[in-house]
């Protein structure tokens, strides 16, 4: 052996965050095909796969019709360039009634839509904003514990000269500050189809960071209705997770769940019955989403991690 050859290899580098894991477990109708594998979130090949839902008798045809008309507008994360929802993220097996024959989507996921560039850039500034912050044990209304929050605000949330604002905002990098800016006019784009002229502009509240600790809780809840509009939407980061959707108890004396599947780099967004009537909530980890597709089902086991995510939200005007 050479001497080039016994020279010691660099030590590993320090506080490496550990890649978000998931078990994948692919199931035909009649039973499992495949064996489980394990995969890091990067693994998933972006593919759209027809989505089949397993409905009761009772519902079928409204979930057929319902899903039918999603995939016609949703059926592949990109068309032209412009990018669409995945309606693979969203399991409605379990859906109310009243979810399936509301108007439009209420909650739709675009996966991988942020790049790889744009992930570490907003960890980046994340972590360094919230360096100096210790996790609050909870909040004030009791639905969040173990997390860290911090608000994101670029120049146009400031008041002031342009001057002032690109001051007040220099501790974010100028690709954060892009990638902020990109989901909005995504939102104002594809979200608000009420707005009564093409001119007519959306205010928006300053996004917020929060950092929720490996153990930390996101219980079921409504967001405020009291400053904020009619979306809700956040993008995630680091640890991919499961998001459930209920009725809320006081407006729906309904039972069932929506599922979405929020991988690292997605963005989800809340919208109508799923904004107002619906709570939301992550679920615990080891919890599994049923990925429906063709007449396969595949079983994702989300092993949650440290979570980052970035909330979106309209001004109540």
């Amino acid at each position: 052996m050479s001497t080039h050859d016994k020279r010691p290899h660099p030590p590993p580098p320090k506080n490496r965050a550990k890649k978000p894991t998931y078990t994948r477990r692919r199931r035909h109708m009649n039973g499992i095909i495949s064996t489980t594998h394990t995969h890091t979130c990067i693994d998933i090949a972006n593919t759209m796969k027809p989505f089949l839902s397993s409905a009761t008798t009772k519902t079928l045809s409204q979930r057929r019709s319902f899903l039918s008309s999603f995939q016609r507008t949703s059926s592949s994360t990109t068309t032209n360039n412009i990018i669409q929802p995945n309606p693979s993220y969203v399991n409605l097996s379990h859906a109310p009634t009243s979810y399936l024959t509301s108007s439009s989507a209420p909650a739709v996921v675009y996966n991988s839509f942020l790049s790889k560039s744009e992930c570490n850039a907003l960890v980046l500034d994340i972590t360094s904003k919230m360096k100096r912050r210790r996790y609050e044990k909870g909040h004030w209304d009791a639905v969040i514990t173990t997390y860290k929050e911090v608000e994101l605000r670029i120049p146009r949330d400031f008041h002031g000269t342009e001057e002032e604002r690109i001051v007040s905002s220099c501790d974010l990098s100028k690709e954060t500050i892009q990638t902020i800016q990109r989901v909005r006019h995504h939102l104002e784009q594809h979200h608000f189809f009420n707005s009564a002229s093409p001119d007519d502009k959306v205010g928006w509240l300053p996004s917020h960071a929060i950092d929720l600790a490996k153990h930390g809780e996101l219980t079921a809840h409504v967001d405020s209705v009291k400053f904020s509009g009619g979306i809700v939407a956040g993008l995630s980061l680091l640890s991919s997770s499961i998001m459930r959707l209920r009725p809320e108890k006081e407006k729906k004396k309904e039972e069932g769940y929506i599922d979405l599947w929020l991988e690292q780099g997605s963005l989800y967004v809340l919208s109508g019955v799923a904004r107002y009537e619906y709570t939301h909530e992550l679920l615990p980890s080891g919890s599994i989403f049923t990925k429906l597709g063709g007449m396969e089902e595949e079983e994702i086991q989300v092993e949650r991690d440290r979570r980052l995510s970035v909330i979106f939200r309209d001004a109540k005007f």
